[in-house]
């Protein structure tokens, strides 16, 4: 659900905002220039996701919870 559909967003974002900055109007290369920074940016940011989505549960697991590896105190 992440990688897959959201990757293709993000290249069509790069491709749309690569296009709107070679338009002669400021404001829309001004929007362009968002739309490739925002499409270079979500894969990135899913990564970053998916790897807090596993770093919890382990950190859950070895804490006085799960098995007692380490505790807060």
């Amino acid at each position: 659900m992440i990688f897959g559909p959201l990757a293709n967003k993000a290249s069509e974002k790069v491709v749309q905002g690569d296009e709107m900055q070679k338009s002669g109007d400021p404001v829309e290369r001004y929007l362009g220039a968002l739309h490739s920074v925002e499409g270079r940016w979500l894969v990135p940011m899913a990564l970053f996701l998916a790897l807090i989505w596993l770093v919890y549960p382990v950190n859950f697991f070895l804490e006085e919870q799960g098995i007692g590896l380490y505790t807060h105190r």
